[in-house]
C-alpha cells in the first residue's frame, strides 16, 4: 500500500501542480504541506479533504487504499456496483467505452447488452432491497431491547409489591389539629409521589 505522502506527490504530478499551488488551493501552511509530502506527518482527515479536493482524487485514494482514482462518487459508486455482480457471478465486459457494457451469468455465458437505465434500475433495486433487509433486521433487534426493557420495569414493579409491606411509613397523622379528609389525600400524594 502506497503512503499518503506518495500519493499527494503522484495527485500532483499528474494535476502538474507545483507545491505552491496546492498550498493557494487548500490554504494550508507552506510547512504543514511539505511536513505531509516528505512522509513527516500524515495530514489530519480534515487536510485529507482539502488535498484530495485540490487534486481532484478521491480522499480514501489519497489515503493510500486500492481504489480507484476518480473523485466523481457517481462513477465510483458504479464501478463498486460492477465489482459487486462480478462478485455475484456475473460476467462484465465493454468491447469499447463507447458502448454499454455487456452482462452475462458466468454459467451460461451468453453476453446480453444492457441499457445503463437497466444497470439503474438493478442497483436502485438492489439497494432497496439490502436497506429494507438491514431495517428489517434492526427493527427486531430493537423490539428484542424493548421486550427486554418492559420484562425488567414488570420485574421491578412486581418486586416493590411484594415488599411494600417492608417499607415504614414516614409520616403520621398530626394531632394538633383536627386532620381532614382532603389533607389525608395531600399526604398521601407526596408520599406515593415516585419523584419525592
Amino acid at each position: 500500500m502506497e503512503t499518503t505522502s506518495e500519493r499527494i506527490k503522484k495527485g500532483m504530478a499528474l494535476r502538474n501542480m507545483r507545491q505552491s499551488d496546492l498550498v493557494e488551493k487548500t490554504k494550508i501552511s507552506k510547512g504543514a504541506l511539505s511536513s505531509y509530502i516528505a512522509g513527516r506527518y500524515t495530514p489530519k482527515q480534515n487536510n485529507i479533504y482539502l488535498i484530495a479536493k485540490a487534486l481532484d482524487v478521491s480522499e480514501t485514494w489519497l489515503m493510500g487504499y486500492d481504489v480507484p482514482i476518480n473523485r466523481n462518487p457517481e462513477i465510483d459508486s458504479k464501478q463498486v456496483f460492477l465489482k459487486y455482480l462480478t462478485s455475484l457471478g456475473y460476467g462484465i465486459s465493454q468491447d469499447d467505452p463507447e458502448h454499454k457494457p455487456f452482462m452475462s451469468p458466468r454459467t451460461v455465458g451468453v453476453p446480453c447488452r444492457l441499457k445503463y437505465d437497466t444497470l439503474d434500475s438493478l442497483k436502485l433495486r438492489i439497494d432497496s432491497y439490502a436497506k429494507a433487509t438491514i431495517d428489517a433486521e434492526l427493527l427486531s433487534l430493537q423490539e428484542e431491547e424493548i421486550r427486554e426493557k418492559r420484562k425488567e420495569k414488570e420485574r421491578i414493579v412486581t418486586r416493590l409489591k411484594e415488599q411494600a409491606h417492608l417499607l415504614p411509613k414516614a409520616s403520621h397523622e398530626r394531632t394538633d389539629i383536627e386532620v381532614t379528609n382532603e389533607m389525608r389525600q395531600h399526604d398521601d400524594d407526596i408520599m406515593n409521589d415516585p419523584d419525592f
